[in-house]
């Protein structure tokens, strides 16, 4: 299991410019150290930043460590130079085989070493916060961090060719002068400002191809500026060969370029915005540095009736004095103890004591206590008045002196200390409770305590809870509570209607009340108060309900083929607005609420559909009992009357049912002058309809219309004759 607690922290914007180092240096003399950033405070930061940039207690590298290992091979030499900063280390090991050398130099500041060890950690950079804190959170700007290069680049090719000689045999003594091709030893090296590291890697150069019977030996370079030839002279025996050349392959390495945004030693700032960018750390910046909030509580001893000893922890870092306050007024400005004498106090009195320790000139968050002086002693003890929690007693002064008071309650001593010598006040006492209260007075250092001074009195009882209207209908309510905590017997209950004069009072027992003979749609303020001892009342509870109103009446609607207009007659009593719900098929699919106006305008809708609207009156949550009203939208006629078959006494007539249209039934109906033929009309359910028995060779008109309810749309023609034959004619 882990565990975790949170130490409030303070934020302090540094305006001055200074380097990384110097602002690190300055946050941990007089605060604590450079801000670390985290998701939860880099806001609260970014508000007090006044800068473009701001330094923050973060930079690459910490006190890291590096490790370098070279491997060398015949004749090989190596020559290394190591940079060191602060505290910093280098371990070298350096492993040699065959007249192997190793030229190393190491340059150190300030406790500097060097250790011929192998497998040393190195610190990551970017990896913590200059307070030793993890880097858990990140920030950056797009670009940042910098890299400091790519990686190096291969290009292929280029070509060597090697001849041998002529064809023949013969013992020779040859002077061979192999050409090393110069190679620069890319030297891969970490650097970090307080603990810098170095690592250093060789490339070995590979063989080269000289004359024939001749090799040249491998050359390792770590740092190679300029072109190395060496020189051997070897007796061999020639062999016979063809004249014959032969090509191979080199590869060649590009050095990649150093970035020219990338800083060695780089450290971070905050822009204006919370992001983060890199600075070289010797850039004078603003800063910000943070501190955790010093929280302690002085320890007062001592006490009489004017004087009291102090005492107080000492605060973090280099404090230079300290400043103490009584009251608000300053008793010591540059005390360098941790201690302090407090006279001339007040007898009887509280004092409320603040210490501010004081760094770099800043006053830091104070600590601070409060204690009663002992108070002279009284009589003639009453009750001057009373809390739920508390009863404040009045007493006046005896001849004599006093030093202190005892006060009981029901025979137990509560206080022995800073009792006020006019206004005592007993807390901590239960709301509604009969308390037996007795002062003695005493002189300092004596067993001997007045007689008892007593008295009895109530506390006030607690306020009520969870008081509550609910069944609120348009003339009563149910007012409900929970009892106060303490004691009580009974409840004082009023209902405060404005626009009468009428207020219904009730005194009860119970935790809830049926208020009656309120007028529908009103604002009712509702109270409810505590009662012991007959005549002492606790403090007042009190909430604002509503009556609901009536309902609407006289709802009317009107239709057209896409919209509906609903208009009705608002209620007699008290509302503040109209709901308004349209239904189709059961379902709501428009509400409109706080409509102000007794009317609705509904459009964009179906065509010959049957909508029903629902009108509430409104006081504040309720509602008033719904008006409900439902009609159908005007139908619209159907399109795209067409024939698409007919014969010598049938004809198939088809339409499309308008685009806007809910499902509708249409009337077909078909007709013949000539004949005298006119049937009554089809209803149907579908977009075509076959007419059967018909005339041959008979021109007919045709007509469709679309029915809703009791609502017809325009009706849509079309004429067309039957197919002819040889018996009949039109």
């Amino acid at each position: 299991m882990m565990c975790y607690g949170t130490v409030e922290k303070d934020f302090f914007y540094q305006p001055v410019g200074l380097t990384w180092s110097e602002a690190r240096n300055h946050c941990q003399v007089c605060f604590q150290d450079l801000v670390t950033l985290t998701p939860e405070n880099i806001q609260i930061i970014v508000k007090k930043v006044k800068s473009h940039e701001s330094w923050v207690g973060l930079r690459k590298s910490f006190n890291s460590t590096g490790n370098i290992t070279i491997h060398g091979d015949n004749n090989s030499t190596g020559n290394i130079t190591i940079h060191e900063s602060n505290n910093s280390t280098g371990n070298i090991t350096i492993h040699g085989d065959n007249n192997s050398t190793g030229n190393i130099t190491i340059h150190g500041d300030n406790n500097s070493t060097s250790n011929s060890t192998s497998n040393s950690t190195i610190e990551m950079p970017w990896s913590r916060w200059a307070n030793g804190d993890p880097l858990s959170f990140q920030n950056w700007y797009p670009g940042w961090p910098v890299l400091k290069s790519p990686s190096p680049k291969t290009h292929c090719c280029s070509c060597s060719c090697t001849c041998p000689q002529p064809t023949t045999q013969s013992m020779t003594t040859q002077r061979v002068t192999d050409i090393t091709q110069s190679t620069n030893v890319q030297e891969a090296r970490t650097e970090n400002e307080e603990n810098g590291s170095a690592s250093v890697t060789k490339e070995s150069v590979s063989q080269v191809s000289g004359p024939s019977g001749y090799t040249a030996a491998n050359t390792t370079h770590f740092t190679a500026p300029e072109k190395v030839s060496t020189q051997s002279y070897r007796h061999t025996t020639t062999p016979p060969t063809q004249a014959e050349c032969v090509r191979s392959l080199m590869q060649i390495l590009d050095d990649p370029d150093v970035d020219e945004n990338y800083i060695e030693d780089s450290c971070v700032a905050m822009l204006s915005f919370g992001a983060w960018v890199e600075r070289d750390c010797s850039t004078p910046l603003p800063f910000v540095c943070y501190e955790e909030r010093f929280s302690s509580k002085p320890n007062v001893t001592n006490v009489t009736s004017s004087s009291a000893n102090l005492t107080w922890e000492r605060g973090p870092g280099d404090i230079t004095h300290y400043r103490v306050e009584v009251n608000g007024k300053n008793v010591s400005m540059e005390s360098t103890n941790q201690t302090l004498d407090l006279t001339n106090l007040t007898a009887g009195s509280h004092q409320a004591v603040k210490v501010f320790a004081v760094k770099c000139g800043r006053e830091l968050h104070p600590q601070d206590t409060d204690f009663y002086t002992t108070p002279n002693k009284v009589l003639n003890l009453k009750v001057a008045s009373e809390t739920e929690t508390s009863i404040s007693l009045n007493w006046t002064k005896p001849d004599g002196n006093v030093d202190f008071y005892v006060v009981k309650l029901e025979d137990k001593q509560i206080k022995n200390e800073t009792v006020d010598a006019v206004d005592p006040v007993i807390k901590q006492l239960v709301p509604g409770n009969l308390h037996t209260i007795t002062v003695l007075s005493g002189i300092k250092g004596k067993p001997e305590l007045s007689e008892e001074s007593e008295i009895d009195a109530y506390t006030k009882p607690g306020k009520v809870s969870n008081l509550t209207a609910r069944n609120n209908t348009n003339t009563w309510l149910l007012l409900t509570w929970e009892k106060p905590e303490g004691n009580s017997t009974l409840y004082n209950v009023t209902a405060e209607d404005r626009g009468v004069d009428y207020s219904p009072k009730y005194l009860v027992s119970e935790t809830q009340v049926n208020v009656t003979k309120l007028r529908a749609g009103s604002n009712i303020t509702l109270s409810v108060r505590a009662v012991v001892n007959e005549t002492l009342h606790g403090d007042k509870v009190t909430i604002h309900s509503y009556t609901a109103p009536e309902p609407v009446s006289d709802l009317t609607l009107k239709s057209g083929h896409n919209n509906i207009t609903a208009s009705w007659k608002p209620p007699d009593s008290i509302f503040l607005s109209f709901t308004v719900k349209l239904q189709l098929d059961g379902i709501v699919i428009k509400t409109k609420r706080n409509v102000t106006e007794p009317k609705e305008y509904f459009q964009g809708l179906e065509s010959g559909a049957k909508y029903t609207v629902i009108v509430y009156a409104v006081s504040e949550h309720l509602e008033s009992p719904p008006e409900t009203r439902s009609k159908f939208t005007l139908p619209a006629p159907p399109v795209n009357l067409t024939v698409p078959d007919f014969g010598t006494d049938t004809i198939t007539l088809r339409w499309d049912a308008p685009s806007d249209a809910a499902k509708s039934n249409f009337l077909v109906h078909i007709s013949s002058s000539f004949w005298g033929y006119s049937p009554d009309e089809v209803e149907v359910n579908t977009t075509s309809y076959k007419f059967v028995g018909l005339k041959s060779g008979t021109n007919y008109a045709l007509r469709v219309r679309t029915v809703a309810d009791e609502e017809k749309s325009d009706s849509v023609y079309l004429r067309h004759s039957t197919r002819g034959d040889k018996t009949h004619t039109s």
